[in-house]
């Protein structure tokens, strides 16, 4: 495997951000009907100045929705008043709204005039991870979407694949590490791969992992409310800020759910995860 576990499963801290359900009522009242199932899985990308979270709002449908907040907010919920800092967020609401959707990850910044964004669209037919652009970061965003990676039959990724941490800017284009999932040992199993995306054009795949990169192994991924699971959600470059060009020796440190009842942390050199045509 190219990724080791550097630091095991990690104590949960008090959240940064919750379901509205005791801020002001009458601005967020939709917004408590859309949440009323929790909202999970959030993926930050900071963009001129503002941290915008990208997350799974459950209700009737499961959406993507959008929130940010200013960075200086933001470290106020680390180190300041957590309680005021949660009102301090922004709240967009569904991404797509009335459609069901998940894994979302924003790209840092406009790519040829537009914002950019990785997510799968949830039919019965759709496991594949797509790209939609759009004019502004506010929903609604377009409807149209473009797949750019599909699951791949007989492969560790046979039966769906997402989008896992935010990406990270290479001079060999957008690192992606997504998850997913396919059969190992016969049993099914959530694991994480690495996909290079064109910095000009991120429809474009350049490579993709044919192994996995991380799969379950300790006791804390193999057994828990979901079973057999590391799902990433985030991932920085040690010394770097995330705006930085990531470099083949760069040290790349990511966050991950095991088992789906505990936070791990996984770290591996960038030149580990590339291909070597890269």
């Amino acid at each position: 495997l190219l990724i080791s576990a550097c630091a095991g499963a990690a104590t949960p801290a008090p959240p940064t951000a919750a379901p509205a359900e005791d801020l002001p009522a009458q601005p967020l009242r939709d917004a408590r009907s859309r949440e009323k199932g929790g909202c999970e899985d959030p993926r930050l990308s900071v963009i001129d100045g503002r941290v915008y979270m990208t997350y799974s709002a459950y209700a009737d449908v499961l959406q993507i929705a959008l929130a940010s907040i200013s960075k200086e907010d933001f470290m106020d919920l680390i180190q300041g008043d957590k309680r005021a800092a949660l009102t301090k967020w922004k709240r967009y609401g569904p991404v797509f709204p009335g459609r069901q959707d998940r894994n979302a990850v924003l790209f840092p910044g406009k790519i040829d005039g537009k914002y950019a964004l990785l997510h799968r669209p949830t039919s019965e037919e759709t496991r594949n991870i797509a790209i939609t652009f759009a004019d502004s970061l506010e929903p609604p965003w377009p409807n149209h979407y473009e797949t750019i990676i599909r699951t791949r039959p007989d492969m560790w990724d046979s039966e769906r694949v997402g989008a896992g941490a935010q990406v990270l800017k290479t001079r060999h284009g957008w690192l992606l590490i997504y998850h997913g999932v396919g059969l190992r040992r016969g049993r099914r199993n959530y694991m994480l791969g690495a996909a290079l995306l064109d910095m000009k054009d991120p429809r474009r795949v350049l490579s993709r992992s044919s192994e996995p990169i991380f799969i379950p192994l300790k006791d804390y991924e193999l057994y828990g409310w979901a079973p057999m699971v590391v799902f990433a959600n985030g991932a920085i470059v040690k010394g770097k800020d995330a705006t930085e060009l990531v470099e083949d020796g760069d040290e790349i440190i990511i966050y991950y759910g095991g088992g789906d009842h505990v936070i791990g942390v996984a770290c591996a050199k960038l030149s580990d995860l590339l291909p070597s045509s890269a």
